[in-house]
């Protein structure tokens, strides 16, 4: 008797859980398409940070100052993504900042 309760539960509980993932899956699989396009937030943050370092930094240096918002405008208006962005201003710390 007690196999045959045993036995049932499992079931039970298979069919439970089989029952929750297919519930839950469309619900990842739409949450994962609507960030497809997101923008990395890391490498966003990354920018910024060495924007706002390389603004401090070329304050007495009026053209790559103006270099520097250039390419920060181009960000903005969706010309230029994320990672070029990121690359760009690493280029731009390297050349103008000596460590």
């Amino acid at each position: 008797m007690d196999v045959i309760a045993l036995t049932i539960f499992g079931f039970l509980l298979l069919g439970f859980v089989l029952y929750w993932r297919y519930r839950h899956r469309g619900k990842v699989e739409a949450f994962l398409e609507s960030n497809q396009n997101v923008m990395p937030l890391f490498r966003e943050k990354s920018a910024h940070i060495k924007y706002e370092i390389l603004h401090e930094a070329l304050k007495n240096s009026p053209l790559a100052l103006a270099e520097l918002e250039q390419l920060r405008q181009a960000f903005k208006e969706n010309r230029m993504n994320a990672e070029n962005y990121e690359a760009q201003l690493s280029e731009m710390q390297e050349q103008y900042i000596k460590c």
